[in-house]
């Protein structure tokens, strides 16, 4: 055996990881410059094989750890391989793995890969010779230097531990401890067993009294044990009288909750009745006021039917006698307009020749005043000139002023001519456009009259569809309300199902629903089946029976295979969803097993269960050997008979071994009941949801006819409304237009007033001209000649003349004028608005009929409008009809509704009633039963009371029995007699003779166990004794073996020199030598005497120089090596203080030991040792890291001949 290879990593100097070897098995030697990390590698090894670094601290594994730049280390191991070929260490392996791992908090060992302990670590390395006791085989450096400053104890000492007497030191030392310990335990006996004999004489002088005391005290035990007999067997008797009575009430006592519990679920089954018809009481009652809601508005519609009815036959009857009323008065209103414009015609006449009558005289005065005027400025003239030229300059300047005039004049009427014929102009366009409005508007208006029959149509349809719409809400409504309904009690079931199974396994089984429809492809409806209470359906009436007997079984999820099940499980246990068995198909066996047989009193279970027959081996499995039997006693004879499980349908069961279990079954927490009643109310809420999905697709079709009609009645009466907002714009547009042209005939009349003034105003300025021109040609002159004088004479008089007849005929005209204007305002203001009224009347009545001359159609069209409001009053009279069917209908299911709800609400009094009244007899029982309770609790405490009383009596007498046949009274005197015989001897010690027996007994164990204690003291010393003489006798032979290797190797190391050891008594004087017989010596020290010439004198090591000290060390340290040998040494720079010769002899001896299977690992700084190896390695240290690597011997040379020499 011997090392191999060793791996360090963060140890010390070493950071990672750091081969070591192949090691020779001979020798290896290691070199490398002082501070590069040898000395660390021989610790990583102390580290392993030596308990040098045993129950570290953490600050001393931390110290361990490697320190250097870059990242910390936080843990570092050793390991050692040896090679095993030779079988040395008791495994059966050619190799042999050892490391040792530390960090911040661990320290541990592995064998192997496998974790050991540090005491089969050392106990595997001692079995391989590897000796805690011999310290050097591995000698670290300075430890040849501690061996050389011993002093002769000290070496006693390691021969000592080189002997291995550590360990009779140790078991010397227990066995005292032991000594010591046994010797206080006897010390204690002694003193226990002094106080037992003193009490034991105390006892004897009490022992006559106590012979008659206890003569009594037995008759006095048999008498109490008589009485307290009878009185147990009074109150055994009482008891059993109670027991029956018991019974009796518990049987009427089980009645009474049978009752109840079926009073209970009466009631409860009747409010859960009632619970549902109030909501449909509710909705009966709010159906019923609807549909008179509907009847009400219906009666209103039928009355304004009827009102329309009406006008529309009076209408229709006086239509034509109201066309010709309306034609009469407008042909009498026509006749008398012609009177009024025949009248005034002439008078229009008469006023305009009456005007130009006053105009002639207007014009007349006119002419006469402008010649008047120019007289007087003539006579002016001459008074204002002087001479002629003044004058004539003065008159060319006014003919110059005139003719401007004359010419502005003109000017005046070329516009006023344009402005007349560009009104002419516009009033010919306009009249061309009140003809083409005109024209229009009846177009409009025939379009708007046609259009009116169709809009009533679709106003009727569109009302019947509308209808239609409201019952399809209310029926909507209804569903919607049952749908509520249905989810409110599909909700409360859903909280039954949670509380009867569990709100573990629910949740559980709703996960497991929840992932069926999130992942259909692994857990599809095709491979998660769901429990087993969703996937049967059980008769009602044998519910209760199946619900026992399957058991948590109901809850069990029945999948295809056992790949989901194992999917399932994986998937409840990472969301933590709860537990469930899974039931694969596949894994159930068919079971060809026949049912049991069905009689008159039985049935198989099996035979009332409906499932898929995909699930037959599952519900066969649960169910199939199960008889339903009507009673108790006859489950227990079919189950006896034909070796079967049978159930009552109360659920109580008697198995095929005749066990009986049942009790109370709580029918509201029957978990199938709960299931179907859920599976039911989806059912019919998936029945209401299809229901209301269909009404709601009729619905979404009566809607679009709806809004088509709408969109088209919509449409119609836009066209109407659009054709009545044209045909008042045209009439707006038309009287806009005839007054537009009422305004220009006005301006033509005005213009031609003002073209006959300006052409007045011509003619006056021509005449003032030809007057100023003439006056130029006559010589000035001082006033007037006669003529003119009498000319302007006469013009006075004719303008008074004629202003006079001007008055006179403005009075004539002002009268016409009055006359024409009232005739106007009659035609325009009384007779033509009379006119256009009727009119609009007679068009409002018969359309275009008056206008059109077609009043025959007229009756025919009131007509029609009188049938369609018929036939409209006719229908609205049908639905009125169905409306009252169908409340009368509503009323009598709500007259129904709260005929139920009273009889449910009298019911639940009822049995509310008799609750109370059972309830007032289970509490009557209850008192009763507390009272036998009480009186049973009573008679039990005496019973117990004599139990315990003849318990206490303790050991009796043999004749204990002999007073049996005397009567309880007879027994009371003789218990007296005995108890007053007893008073005389109280003071007697009672347990005196217990005591006595109990002291003699203890004193008995207490000698037996001191002498025990005395034989093991003697055991003791003499194995205290064997101990020393072995220990003397391991240190002689010690001595011995290691005084004679001492000597051989000391010669081999010095050549013709001699050395010895001396063993050292505890006389000074006295000196054991090498042969010296073993005795019980005291030894004190161990010296040493050598020679280093065959005929030198011998020294102690005291008297020799450093080198000669070490090796004599060394010498010693080969001897004890010999004695007990290794499989391989290290040694750590042990050539240090040698000189040539002797390290030569040390590397020779080395070399002869390693030839001979001895593996060497040594590190130096001498090349004999490395001229004496086998392989060599160097180790290196850089940026504080060491590592260690394979050389050659030149290589290992290098390293010795570039360190210094001194150290």
């Amino acid at each position: 055996m011997h090392i191999k290879q060793i791996t360090i990593t963060g140890f010390k100097s070493y950071r990672s990881a750091t081969v070591a070897g192949p090691f020779s098995p001979a020798h290896n030697v290691v070199v490398g410059r002082n501070g590069s990390g040898k000395s660390n590698f021989f610790d990583a090894v102390r580290f392993v094989l030596s308990d040098t670094f045993s129950n570290l601290r953490a600050e001393e594994r931390v110290a361990l750890l490697h320190e250097g730049a870059g990242a910390s280390v936080l843990s570092a191991y050793v390991e050692m391989t040896f090679d095993n070929s030779d079988g040395r260490l008791p495994i059966d392996k050619d190799e042999v793995l050892l490391r040792r791992m530390i960090g911040l908090k661990k320290d541990e060992y592995t064998l192997d890969w496998k974790n050991v302990s540090r005491t089969e670590v050392f106990n595997l390395l001692e079995s391989a010779g590897f000796s805690r006791s011999n310290p050097y085989y591995i000698v670290q450096q300075g430890k040849v230097a501690a061996l050389c400053a011993m002093t002769d104890h000290q070496r006693l000492e390691l021969l000592q531990e080189v002997a291995g007497t550590r360990v009779y030191d140790e078991r010397r030392k227990e066995s005292l401890k032991l000594m010591e310990d046994a010797d206080a335990k006897r010390e204690k006996i002694v003193e226990v067993i002094d106080s037992i004999e003193s009490r034991l004489s105390e006892l004897e002088s009490e022992k006559e009294e106590l012979k008659a005391f206890q003569r009594l005290d037995k008759e006095r035990k048999a008498l109490q044990y008589t009485i307290h007999v009878r009185e147990l067997e009074e109150a055994k008797a009482a008891l059993e009288a109670l027991e029956d009575d018991r019974g009796q009430q518990r049987s009427r006592a089980d009645k009474l909750n049978a009752h109840l519990t079926d009073v209970c679920a009466n009631i409860t089954t009747a409010e859960r009745e009632l619970k549902s018809l109030g909501p449909e009481l509710k909705r009966a009652e709010e159906d019923r006021e609807a549909i008179d809601k509907r009847r009400k508005l219906a009666v209103e519609k039928i009355a304004k039917l009827q009102v329309g009815v009406a006008e529309a036959e009076k209408a229709a009857s006086t239509t034509a006698e109201t066309v010709a009323n309306t034609k009469s008065e407008m042909e009498e209103l026509h006749n008398l307009m012609i009177q009024k414009r025949a009248e005034l015609e002439p008078l229009e006449a008469e006023l305009t020749n009456v005007k130009g009558e006053e105009e002639t005289i207007r014009k007349q005065i006119d002419e006469l005043r402008s010649s008047l005027l120019r007289l007087r400025v003539k006579a002016n003239r001459s008074n204002q000139f002087s001479t002629v030229e003044e004058r004539n300059s003065h008159l060319r300047r006014s003919i110059r002023e005139a003719r401007n005039r004359k010419r502005s004049l003109e000017q005046k009427i070329n516009t006023r001519m344009a402005d007349m014929d560009r009104l002419q102009q516009g009033i010919v366009k306009n009249e061309e456009k009140c003809v083409a409005r005109r024209k229009e508007r009846e177009e409009l208006q025939a379009e708007s009259n046609a259009s009116n029959s169709e809009l009533q149509q679709l106003s009727g349809e569109r009302d019947r569809v509308f209808r239609k719409r409201q019952d399809l809400w209310r029926q909507e409504s209804e569903i919607s309300a049952k749908i509520r309904e249905l989810q409110d009690g599909i909700s409360k079931l859903e909280a039954n199902k949670r509380s009867v199974i569990g709100s573990s396994m629910y949740y559980a089984l709703n996960f497991i629903a929840k992932l069926s429809r999130d992942n259909p492809r692994d857990f599809g409806p095709d491979k998660v089946y769901g429990p087993l209470l969703e996937l049967i359906d059980v008769d009602t009436r044998y519910s209760t029976a199946a619900d026992v007997t399957a058991g948590g079984a109901l809850t069990h999820v029945i999948v295809n295979n056992d790949e989901t099940a194992a999917k399932l499980v994986r998937a409840l246990r990472e969301k933590r969803a709860g537990r469930v068995t899974f039931i694969p198909l596949n894994r159930m066996s068919t079971d060809s097993r026949p049912p049991p047989p069905a009689s008159a009193d039985s049935v198989p279970l099996l035979n009332k269960i409906r499932s898929d027959p995909l699930f037959s081996s599952v519900v066969k499995h649960v169910f199939g050997r199960v008889l339903v039997a009507k009673t108790i006693q006859i489950a227990s004879d079919l189950a006896r008979q034909h070796n079967v499980d049978c159930i009552t349908l109360d659920g109580d069961q008697v198995n095929r071994r005749g066990g009986m279990r049942g009790g109370y079954v709580d029918t509201s927490r029957n978990r199938i009941d709960a299931a179907r009643f859920l599976r039911e109310a989806g059912s019919d809420l998936r029945g209401m949801q299809e229901k209301k999905g269909e009404i709601n697709a009729t619905l979404e079709q009566v809607n679009d006819n709806l809004n088509r009609l709408m969109g088209e009645v919509q449409r119609r009466n836009v066209v109407k409304r659009n054709a009545s907002i044209k045909i008042e714009r045209l009439d707006k547009e038309i009287h806009d237009l005839e007054r537009f042209m009422e305004v220009d005939r006005r301006s033509i009349e005005n213009a031609q007033n003002q073209i006959s003034d300006a052409e007045e105003a011509i003619v006056n300025v021509n005449k003032s001209i030809e007057d100023m021109e003439k006056e130029l040609q006559s010589p000035m002159i001082s006033g007037l000649s006669s003529q003119e004088e009498n000319q302007l004479s006469e013009s006075k008089d004719e303008i008074e003349t004629l202003r006079t007849s001007r008055s006179e005929k403005m009075s004539e005209r002002a009268s016409v004028e009055r006359r024409v204007l009232a005739l106007r305002a009659e035609l325009k203001g009384s007779l033509e608005k009379r006119e256009a009224e009727l009119k609009k009347s007679i068009a409002a009545v018969a359309g275009d009929a008056l206008e059109t001359s077609e009043t025959e159609d007229l009756q025919q069209r009131m007509e029609e409008n009188l049938k369609r409001q018929q036939d409209a009053l006719q229908e609205a009279e049908e639905d009125l009809g169905n409306i009252r069917k169908e409340l009368k209908e509503a009323e009598a299911n709500l007259v129904q509704k709260k005929r139920a709800f009273n009889q449910k609400t009298a019911f639940i009094e009822q049995n509310r009633n008799e609750e109370a009244r059972v309830n007032k007899a289970i509490e009557d029982d209850r008192q009763q039963i507390e009272k036998k309770y009480s009186q049973r609790a009573i008679e039990t405490q005496k019973k117990t009371d004599a139990e315990k009383n003849i318990r206490e009596l303790g050991s009796l007498p043999a004749d204990f029995d002999k007073y049996r046949d005397m009567s309880i009274g007879s027994l009371m005197k003789r218990l007296k007699k005995a108890n007053e015989g007893l008073r005389k001897y109280s003071h007697v010690n009672k347990k005196a003779l217990d005591q006595y027996l109990n002291f003699s007994e203890k004193r008995e164990a207490l000698s037996q166990q001191r002498e025990e204690l005395d034989s093991g003291a003697a055991a003791i010393r003499q194995l205290i004794d064997s101990l020393d003489q072995r220990k003397d006798e391991d240190i002689l032979r010690t001595f011995k073996g290691v005084s004679k290797f001492f000597s051989e190797v000391f010669k081999e190391l010095v050549p013709g020199g001699r050395a010895s050891l001396v063993m050292l008594k505890s006389s000074d004087d006295t000196r054991v030598q090498q042969g010296t017989p073993a005795s019980r010596i005291q030894y004190t020290g161990v010296a040493m005497k050598v020679a280093f010439s065959s005929t030198g004198q011998a020294y102690l090591l005291q008297q020799l120089s450093g080198g000669q000290k070490s090796i004599v060390a060394l010498a010693l340290i080969f001897a004890i090596q010999r004695l007990d040998p290794a499989p391989f040494y290290l040694f750590d720079e042990i050539d240090a203080n040698l000189d040539a010769t002797h390290r030569q002899a040390v590397a020779n001896l080395i070399r002869k030991q390693a030839n001979s299977g001895t593996q060497f690992i040594t590190t130096t700084f001498r090349p004999e040792f490395v001229n004496a190896g086998d392989m060599w390695y160097g180790v290196t240290h850089k940026k504080k890291v060491s590592g260690i690597q394979e050389v050659g011997r030149d290589v290992a040379l290098t390293f010795i001949t570039d360190e210094p020499t001194t150290r």
